[in-house]
C-alpha cells in the first residue's frame, strides 16, 4: 500500500502524485496534511479518513478491527503523532488500543497503563510516543515483555519542543526490547509493526 508525504510538495505535484497512486490502487495513505490541503485535496478525491493530519484517499471501508498495537502517549499533545500512527496501521488492517496523557509525571498512572494494555490478550507490539524529555521510553520496555517501538514527539517547550531530548532519551536508553524511530515518524513506526506482525 503506497503512502504519500504531503510535506514539501506543491498543491499541484500533491494532487497528480494522489491521482497516480489511486490509478494503482483503491486508496492511498497521506501525511502531514494541513488543514488547508485537505480541503483541497476533498474536493478533487473521496477524502474517506481524515484523522489530524493524516488521510485516506479513495474507497476505503472502514471496519472494526481487532487490536493488535498498543499505542500509549504520554500527553494528549501526542495526538497527531498518534493518529498518524493509528490511520497507518488501519489501512493495513490492523486495529490499536490506545492510552493517552499516561506520563511519567505521574508514575502510578503510568504503571496502571501498562497494566491495562497487558490484559489486551491480541496486542503483540506497544507504540511509544512522547516528547518533552521522553522518559516513557525508559520506563514502559522495562515493565512490559512486549517490544517497543519508540516515537519521539516534537512536544514540549525548550530543547524538548523540538522532539531532540526525547530523540536522545530514546536513543540512549538502556531498556531492552526498544527501537526508535526519528522524530514524529508515526507512519515509520507503523511500517514496523506491520513487518512485525506478519512475521509472527
Amino acid at each position: 500500500m503506497e503512502a504519500i508525504l504531503a510535506e514539501g510538495k506543491s498543491d499541484s505535484d500533491l494532487l497528480l502524485s494522489i491521482e497516480a497512486a489511486l490509478s494503482k490502487e483503491p486508496y492511498v495513505l497521506v501525511t502531514r496534511v494541513s488543514e488547508d490541503r485537505a480541503a483541497l485535496i476533498a474536493k478533487e478525491f473521496i477524502l474517506a479518513v481524515h484523522r489530524s493530519s493524516t488521510l485516506v484517499v479513495g474507497k476505503f471501508e472502514r471496519r472494526e478491527l481487532v487490536p493488535e498495537v498498543g499505542v500509549i502517549a504520554a500527553g494528549t499533545s501526542d495526538s497527531e503523532v498518534v493518529d498518524e500512527i493509528e490511520v497507518s496501521l488501519m489501512v493495513h488492517g490492523i486495529g490499536t488500543y490506545r492510552l493517552q496523557d499516561v506520563g511519567v509525571a505521574n508514575i502510578e498512572r503510568t504503571r496502571r497503563a501498562i497494566e491495562e494494555v497487558s490484559t489486551v490478550d491480541t496486542v503483540r507490539v506497544l507504540v511509544l510516543v512522547a516528547g518533552q524529555e521522553g522518559a516513557l521510553f525508559s520506563v514502559v520496555p522495562g515493565m512490559t515483555r512486549l517490544p517497543c517501538v519508540a516515537v519521539p514527539s516534537p512536544v514540549g517547550y525548550g530543547l524538548g519542543g523540538e522532539g531532540v531530548s526525547a530523540l536522545y532519551s530514546a536513543l540512549q536508553s538502556c531498556s531492552p526490547g526498544l527501537v526508535t524511530v526519528n522524530v514524529g515518524n508515526g507512519f515509520g513506526a507503523a511500517a514496523f509493526c506491520v513487518k512485525y506482525l506478519a512475521q509472527l
